[in-house]
């Protein structure tokens, strides 16, 4: 039975490490976890590479090779610190917009036309492991980056069918990556 008066609260003191809200230094941890560097996540989404392919009018796929994804605890205490949420945000929305840039450059300055349904697959490839909640969490600033551009109808809630995330471990010496595939949710 649980104790719903239990003090749930003891192995999360202490958490929080060294902030510095001005350079969005926070280090966040979740759970047993190692440490998140928010400076480090931010500057893995800037530098990012960024791999596409693209069928039109049925699938688009993203690869951010080397991002690393902020967890959905690290997000909730990260915002308590309004300037590091926000270039986290910023970053995340950027490299979703570079990415649409990418594929836009590569049919020929063409906007990226997706379907009215879609089945969202995200993948992450990291050193630390994340359950699917906090997978789905961690990329909501990408699927808003994704709507800014115009691929993903800011005005349709229900354009997401399905959403699926799956995570792997990093090799020995492999850099992390984060993918997101959009495919028609239409049986063909």
């Amino acid at each position: 039975m649980i104790d719903s008066h239990a003090d749930t609260s003891a192995p999360y003191r202490g958490m929080r490490g060294a902030v510095d809200a001005e350079d969005a230094s926070e280090v966040l941890l979740c759970g047993s976890m190692r440490e998140i560097d928010t400076r480090i996540a931010v500057e893995s989404f800037e530098s990012c590479e960024i791999e596409v392919e693209y069928l039109h009018g049925y699938s688009f796929h993203a690869i951010f090779n080397g991002a690393i994804l902020i967890p959905f605890g690290g997000l909730l205490r990260l915002g308590q610190r309004p300037k590091a949420l926000e270039r986290y945000r910023s970053a995340c929305r950027n490299a979703a917009e570079r990415a649409a840039f990418v594929a836009e450059r590569q049919i020929g300055g063409e906007q990226v036309s997706l379907p009215r349904r879609l089945s969202v697959s995200v993948y992450f490839s990291g050193d630390i492991k994340y359950d699917s909640e906090d997978l789905a969490a961690s990329c909501k600033f990408l699927l808003d980056g994704f709507r800014i551009t115009g691929m993903l109808n800011p005005e349709d809630p229900q354009q997401i069918a399905s959403f699926d995330c799956f995570m792997q471990r990093c090799g020995q010496g492999e850099s992390p990556s984060v993918g997101m595939a959009f495919r028609s949710a239409y049986k063909s």
